[in-house]
């Protein structure tokens, strides 16, 4: 679980509170931005089986 954790840190949190805070983005759900701000593509190496256990570990939240 702890590496699992570990691909959730952020290399720069001041570019996720922009982006949770932009009115412009509002609107905007699917996408990943880069540490830039950037919207990019989902790498390869996320998979369906990352996707749901991120989401389990979310409704646990």
């Amino acid at each position: 679980m702890g590496s699992f954790l570990a691909r959730l840190s952020k290399k720069n949190p001041s570019i996720g509170a922009q982006l949770a805070t932009n009115p412009r983005l509002s609107q905007t759900t699917g996408q990943f931005f880069n540490e830039s701000g950037k919207a990019i593509s989902l790498p390869r190496q996320f998979s369906e089986e990352l996707a749901n256990q991120w989401w389990s570990v979310s409704q646990a939240l």
